[in-house]
């Protein structure tokens, strides 16, 4: 009797043993939870309240891990805060806190929280690769990443195809995305990423959405995945572009159609698409069985362009070069997003928004030299004395974006006011 009683206060001892020090570090509810923070240069954006996307972000981060009992078991990684654009690095992640209860790594969390800063690009195809490796391999309860980002992927790879892959391997990770102040491209594609693991996608616009909906992402069940590869559907881009789209397989990487301004609509096996706009793709594009999909990006117009000279167009985020604006071609399809347009001497209209399905008409001001004789002889200045380029006999008159300038003339600097679509005109004095 008294040989039973010992082996059986061994085994319960052995077993509170296992329950305080065991590997198994999930919480009560079996959850494990990785929280992946968007930090690239984007996310420096003002929102409509004055503060900063990022800044926003912080605010909606703390307000959540305050929320949340001690004994949740989470990771925090983000993305784009290491490098800069200019750098392109797509392997530009980190994970700030490893997997622990939050009482053990609340503390780190928010430390490392307030000193991210908005940097670089948004690679999130390499990030949901190595988020769901962060995970350990002895978790036994659902897996849920939770992906915040104000934009689509600048990086190579198609997230959603990634995703899907995930869900079919043995890590099997539930991924809910929220897409924060987000444009059409970036929404279908943070929406194909939860769809195809189980997962809900949220939209949030400001700070205080941000928490609710991290949230919700946290107390969300996981969905039953359906994910289309049998029959053949239709793929058309409203307003195509003249010089046309290519249409890549996103798991294979092959070109399997073109779309034209001419010929807008194409048959396509159901499956995932990624569709070139310039140098950039609209990414995780879902075609499905019996279906038209339908893409709608924008347009950008400057009407009254002079011959031969061309306005180049290029991703705000990114750097990367759209197309160019000129007399021969006035507009240029363009994914809904912010651009830069390029006025010469690497001077710049910066963050034009064009939306999903509407034409953004640029409408620069005009500034003119009337009866010139120098040849051109008249440098233009910015306000912060950046020359940008000279008028004379030719050209005698330049496009400029709206703001301050001056003219060199007659040994001085003339100030002069540029009003979107309105024209300025310098006379030249004789001696």
């Amino acid at each position: 009797m008294g040989r039973f009683l010992v082996i059986s206060i061994a085994v319960l001892l052995s077993f509170s043993i296992i329950g305080i020090f065991g590997c198994n570090k999930e919480s009560s509810s079996g959850k494990m939870i990785e929280l992946i923070l968007d930090c690239s240069g984007s996310m420096n954006a003002a929102m409509p309240e004055g503060s900063s996307r990022i800044d926003s972000a912080h605010e909606a981060v703390l307000k959540v891990l305050n929320s949340l009992p001690a004994d949740t078991q989470l990771a925090f990684r983000v993305y784009g805060n290491q490098s800069s654009p200019e750098k392109h690095n797509c392997d530009d992640t980190v994970l700030l806190a490893p997997f622990d209860s939050l009482a053990k790594n609340k503390a780190a969390i928010i430390s490392q929280t307030n000193q991210l800063q908005a940097r670089g690009y948004t690679p999130i195809t390499k990030v949901l690769k190595v988020a769901a490796a962060d995970f350990p391999s002895t978790a036994m309860g659902e897996r849920v990443i939770i992906l915040i980002s104000d934009g689509k992927d600048t990086c190579e790879g198609d997230p959603c195809a990634t995703a899907r892959s995930l869900a079919e391997a043995a890590v099997k990770p539930v991924i809910h995305t929220v897409g924060f102040t987000v444009d059409d491209a970036a929404r279908s594609e943070l929406q194909c990423i939860a769809h195809s693991t189980g997962g809900t996608y949220f939209d949030a616009e400001n700070a205080n959405q941000l928490t609710d909906v991290i949230s919700q992402a946290i107390a969300k069940k996981s969905e039953k995945i359906v994910v289309e590869t049998k029959g053949t559907g239709k793929l058309q881009i409203k307003n195509a572009d003249l010089l046309g789209h290519n249409i890549r397989d996103a798991d294979t990487g092959k070109q399997v159609g073109q779309i034209f301004s001419y010929v807008s609509t194409v048959e396509l096996h159901a499956g995932l698409y990624d569709v070139s706009f310039g140098d950039s793709e609209w990414k995780s594009v879902q075609v499905t069985n019996d279906k038209t999909t339908v893409l709608e990006p924008g347009v950008l117009i400057i009407p009254n362009v002079v011959a031969g000279v061309s306005y180049q167009v290029t991703d705000s985020e990114t750097g990367i070069v759209q197309g160019e604006i000129s007399a021969v071609r006035s507009s240029l399809t363009v994914m809904p997003g912010v651009y830069d347009v390029s006025f010469g001497n690497n001077f710049f209209w910066f963050g034009v928004n064009v939306k999903a399905g509407k034409q953004t008409t640029l409408k620069p001001g005009v500034l003119k030299i009337s009866n010139p004789s120098s040849f051109p002889g008249h440098k233009v200045f910015t306000s912060s004395n950046k020359e940008i380029g000279e008028l004379g006999m030719f050209p005698s008159s330049m496009l400029l974006p709206p703001g301050d300038y001056f003219v060199e003339m007659n040994e001085q600097k003339v100030p002069v006011k540029i009003v979107e679509g309105q024209e300025v005109t310098l006379e030249e004095k004789t001696k």
